[in-house]
């Protein structure tokens, strides 16, 4: 996609060569210590090689000098054959029923507004390769007709501001709702100079730098209501302090979050509490917490006095758990048992075929294969292996157990419920 310049202002700026010549905006002059003649500047954009007079903006221009007008060298629409109007009519109708539209434009102006609609449209039915939205908007009715060019300019001229100013009307708009679900997606990139774009865990096996992008998500309607972007190599469960520090600023009043066990670690817990933030949030099993709660109740939990459904049972203990006082709601399925037995016995069934069908192995490789066979490697990288069945027994000891940790009133058959609809809503998203 090419990407549009925009005039060099003609005061203010200064030019600095430094392996490009880059723009920037005089912010304060004086001297320093020695008294020398020195400033305060922000880069502000890169100067075009081709033409002295124009630059390749930075998101800082834009907040110093404004969005440009984006519509003047766009020519007038003129209806000129037919053309297409199902999806761009969909789209509009969407939009407009929801809000977004009205959102959009007081965060951004009419024209960048009915700019941003028609490029969502576009991306919703043809994919987000920018280059080829000329010609679509050509066949299309109800759309302004713009430019990759043109397309680059709107996305470059949204500022930090504006942006928390769409996502603050947005949340008013939708904050009636007394649960958020958070969650964290990552893309995968290609792109080298994309600042967020890391190397880390990647949910989709991508050898690929990502970028991450934590959400809330109405746990009503299902909407997201906010996002940012962060690097792709941070752990989703560090971002989360991060990302509650935003609640405020959006003027998000007292939900109750609720979250998957890659959220769940004693840092943020203690936090949310410190915070006074209501949640309901999975536990991993492996904790330590998760462990003492279940080794409570594993003697009688299935007691009828615990039966919550039909083959789900469960049980609320109150005490100590990632270093406060909460509730840890313990739940045992018999169908949840059998499906962890079945994944148990497959993975082991895996292993065992491909030391089947290797002759020898390195002491790194059998470490792959150690937590349910024994392998005993001769001096020339051959080996015998038997299965242990004293790991296996321990890693089946909690099939069919799950733990949520919650310090919200809601009793033990809620928490279950209200946790089940954040899988429906994230699936459906």
């Amino acid at each position: 996609m090419t990407i549009s310049t925009v005039p060099v202002p003609q005061k203010g700026v200064i030019r600095c060569k430094t392996g490009d010549l880059r723009v920037y905006k005089v912010l304060q002059t004086f001297r320093n210590e020695k008294g020398q003649p020195t400033n305060k500047k922000s880069l502000i954009g890169h100067s075009d090689p081709n033409d002295a007079t124009r630059m390749y903006p930075t998101k800082k221009y834009f907040e110093f000098y404004g969005a440009p007008d984006l519509l003047s060298p766009l020519p007038a629409w003129r209806p000129t054959g037919v053309k297409a109007i199902g999806a761009t009519y969909l789209v509009s109708n969407i939009l407009a029923s929801l809000g977004v539209n009205r959102v959009l434009e007081d965060a951004f102006g009419s024209d960048r507004s009915a700019m941003i609609q028609s490029i969502a449209g576009y991306m919703l039915c043809r994919g987000n390769v920018i280059e080829r939205i000329s010609d679509w908007c050509e066949g299309c009715s109800l759309c302004r007709p713009i430019t990759p060019q043109v397309a680059s300019l709107v996305f470059s001229s949204i500022t930090n501001k504006e942006i928390m100013d769409f996502f603050k009307a947005w949340a008013a708009r939708n904050n009636s709702d007394e649960f958020l679900a958070y969650d964290v997606t990552s893309f995968s990139t290609y792109a080298k100079k994309i600042e967020d774009a890391e190397w880390g865990y990647n949910r989709d096996g991508d050898k690929l730098a990502q970028i991450n992008i934590g959400h809330y998500l109405s746990y009503q309607n299902g909407l997201p209501i906010f996002y940012v972007t962060y690097p792709g190599s941070i752990i989703d469960k560090s971002h989360m302090p991060y990302m509650m520090m935003y609640n405020d600023e959006l003027a998000i009043n007292n939900p109750i979050f609720i979250m998957d066990r890659g959220f769940c670690s004693t840092a943020n817990i203690q936090a949310l509490h410190a915070d006074n933030i209501r949640y309901i949030i999975m536990v991993d099993l492996l904790h330590k917490s998760a462990q003492l709660a279940i080794n409570e109740v594993r003697n009688d939990i299935k007691s009828i006095s615990n039966k919550i459904i039909p083959g789900l049972f469960g049980k609320t203990i109150h005490s100590r758990f990632y270093g406060v006082r909460t509730d840890m709601h313990v739940f045992y399925s018999h169908e949840l048992e059998i499906n962890h037995e079945l994944s148990l016995y497959q993975k082991i069934e895996l292993k065992g075929k491909k030391l089947d069908q290797i002759k020898t192995l390195t002491i790194k490789e059998a470490k792959n294969y150690s937590n349910y066979y024994d392998i005993n490697i001769k001096n020339d990288g051959t080996f015998t292996y038997s299965m242990n069945i004293k790991k296996i027994d321990q890693k089946s000891l909690n099939n069919g157990f799950y733990c949520i940790i919650s310090n919200t009133k809601f009793n033990i058959n809620d928490v279950n419920i209200i946790y089940k609809r954040r899988d429906i809503i994230e699936k459906n998203v």
